[in-house]
């Protein structure tokens, strides 16, 4: 018996044994701390890795299952190709409709008779890697708040807005949109290099024989819609003229939605030369954007 205190001798110690090895390693095998490479989540992904590593390190397919963790017999199926014809169609769309997204991708593909559901259209346009970037608008001042009547028949309310645009010369022109509010027919599309207010009341003037008075017509502040020329006409005629408040576009929504589709898919897409061309893609582009919306509202009356 040893007293306390006392050491033992080195004799009668008993020499440590060694640990078992942990896990399925070897006790001469050094554990790694991470793995490298990134996790196989899905099953392509390790259907992929087990074909891999089959080709790149002759590995035997069941061996090479069992390392990548993944079901033998989806190795060996050959997956068929997902819907190369819609895919094929839906990049050509998009190559001559940049500014599609899938929704409006997936009207036109119903045209040419391949229907599908949403989710099937969404999943395809994502594994195309297709996008539309937005376009965010800037915040302006505030200014008061009036109240605007509503459209709820055709013809009762006008809206009226500018868009701006440069030649290739650098020289500026201006078109001139006019919509109703209610059926979102473009109504008129004047394109010049300068628009005055007295050009404007006399193609209101046209406009009032083809279509009839409106109630109301809808615009910003610009100092067209505010000369004396329009104050003249409006009180001659027995118009009703809104203005919106300042820095409030949202006001006059409508008119600025097809703004910016006239913007996205013409403005944007064309370089004007001359005045030539101008005309005739103007008239194109404004009868595809007025056939949309009136199957847009048709589409919308047979869900109600």
């Amino acid at each position: 018996m040893v007293a306390r205190g006392c050491r033992m001798p080195r004799s009668h110690r008993r020499e440590r044994q060694a640990e078992a090895p942990v896990g399925r390693y070897d006790a001469g095998q050094c554990r790694p701390e991470r793995f490298a490479g990134k996790e196989l989540t899905t099953s392509t992904e390790r259907r992929e890795a087990a074909l891999r590593a089959m080709r790149d390190h002759n590995v035997s397919q069941r061996r090479a299952c069992r390392l990548v963790g993944v079901d033998p017999k989806t190795v060996r199926r050959e997956r068929p190709p997902d819907n190369p014809e819609i895919r094929a169609e839906m990049k050509a769309v998009a190559h001559k409709r940049r500014r599609f997204g899938y929704r409006r991708i997936g009207v036109m593909l119903e045209r040419k008779g391949m229907l599908m559901n949403h989710k099937k259209l969404y999943r395809l346009y994502t594994k195309e890697k297709r996008g539309v970037r937005r376009r965010r608008g800037r915040k302006g001042a505030r200014g008061s708040r009036t109240p605007m009547p509503m459209a709820l028949c055709p013809g009762e309310r006008w809206s009226l807005d500018f868009v701006s645009d440069t030649f290739g010369t650098s020289r500026k022109f201006r078109m001139l949109a006019v919509n109703d509010d209610c059926c979102r027919e473009n109504l008129c599309l004047i394109v010049d290099t300068s628009i005055s207010g007295a050009r404007v009341a006399r193609k209101l003037d046209a406009l009032v024989r083809v279509y009839g008075k409106p109630s109301c017509i809808v615009s910003d502040n610009g100092t067209k819609f505010t000369s004396r020329a329009i104050l003249k006409w409006a009180n001659e005629t027995d118009v009703d003229w809104h203005y919106i408040d300042p820095g409030k576009p949202q006001q006059n929504a409508f008119i600025e939605a097809f703004n910016g589709s006239l913007r996205d898919e013409l403005l944007n897409e064309e370089w004007f030369d001359t005045q030539g061309r101008r005309p005739q893609k103007t008239d194109a582009l404004a009868i595809r954007l007025q056939q949309r919306q009136t199957a847009l509202i048709a589409r919308e009356q047979d869900t109600c």
